[in-house]
């Protein structure tokens, strides 16, 4: 077995922290848009207001 550069082992380790907080923040994106528990929950006046109207 070849021993890796520690600079491939860095490259590697960034690369894999990179693709986890990609996933994470489409993962985010995609259940607040999904859920309408956090747009609820964030602008219930508005709904109310136009409701009114």
């Amino acid at each position: 077995m070849p021993q890796m550069h520690p600079l491939l082992w860095t490259f590697l380790f960034s690369f894999s922290l990179i693709c986890l907080a990609f996933t994470f923040t489409i993962l985010f994106f995609s259940a607040s848009k999904i859920s309408p528990q956090k747009n609820s929950a964030k602008k219930p006046q508005l709904k109310n207001l136009n409701w009114k109207w």
